[in-house]
């Protein structure tokens, strides 16, 4: 005996698209985010990956084939560990370690060097997350190579700096009248024969307790002057070391206008 279907009303087929309708939106809608996402990490200036925890790259961007200059296939088919600098490897691998083998570190940053494939080096800076569920790795870099480098530029005319007025005998100082912070340079401490203190609160007063009491008035009139008016000072006085010996130094001061 057959059952005959059950005809809908006009109201039950009404819902009954709409709810269609909306399993087709949220299916869109979901195609579209993985289709952005995509288009996210296919373009992006920085380096996205997925790799196992054997070692190599499951998925790469073209971050990678533009900033290393490897081929797709080249980065996928050697293990990962070939393409950093030899001395950051342990650091790699300790990095790597903590992030698979404990999981109260879920998400890790570290910092490295990779050899791209015409022999030059390159600054990487890795965020990873290990997904426990398939123990995978997902990471981002981001090459800070032109950082690094200027800092080894400032750091080198720091150093060279610091030689030439150890040299000549000639200190240097800047004071930020917001912040009222003194900054000496090392052969400053040396001509005032004052220890050298990290965060040194108390420097300017160690600074100021050095003069006479007649060049503390010059020296206030000088800089008075010299902000009010935004121009240089120069001026000659004494100062009387710990030892109570005197010594005759010649300073300047220039204003900088930020």
């Amino acid at each position: 005996m057959e059952k005959t279907k059950k005809e809908l009303t006009y109201d039950e087929l009404l819902q009954k698209v709409e709810a269609q309708e909306l399993i087709i939106k949220e299916l869109n809608e979901e195609k579209n985010a993985i289709t952005n996402f995509e288009y996210f990490v296919k373009e992006s200036p920085d380096l996205v990956c997925i790799g196992d925890t054997n070692g190599y790259y499951k998925i790469v961007n073209d971050g990678f084939t533009k900033v290393l200059g490897y081929s797709r296939e080249e980065l996928l088919s050697r293990p990962f560990l070939e393409f950093i600098h030899p001395d950051d490897l342990e650091k790699t691998l300790e990095a790597i370690k903590k992030l698979v083998s404990n999981y109260s570190y879920p998400a890790i940053a570290f910092e490295n060097r990779f050899i791209k494939k015409n022999g030059e080096t390159v600054f990487l800076q890795w965020k990873a997350n290990l997904h426990t569920t398939n123990n995978l790795v997902y990471a981002i870099a981001r090459d800070v190579t032109e950082i690094r480098k200027t800092q080894e530029k400032l750091l080198s005319s720091e150093k060279s700096l610091n030689e030439a007025q150890k040299i000549a005998k000639i200190g240097s100082w800047d004071f930020n009248l917001m912040t009222q912070e003194l900054n000496w340079s090392n052969e400053l401490y040396e001509i005032f024969e004052i220890e050298s203190l990290p965060n040194d609160s108390e420097l300017y007063a160690k600074y100021l307790s050095s003069f006479l009491p007649e060049d503390v008035e010059g020296l206030n009139r000088n800089v008075y002057n010299t902000i009010t008016n935004k121009i240089p000072y120069e001026m000659e006085h004494r100062i009387i070391l710990a030892d109570q010996k005197t010594k005759w130094v010649f300073c300047t001061g220039v204003p900088i206008i930020d």
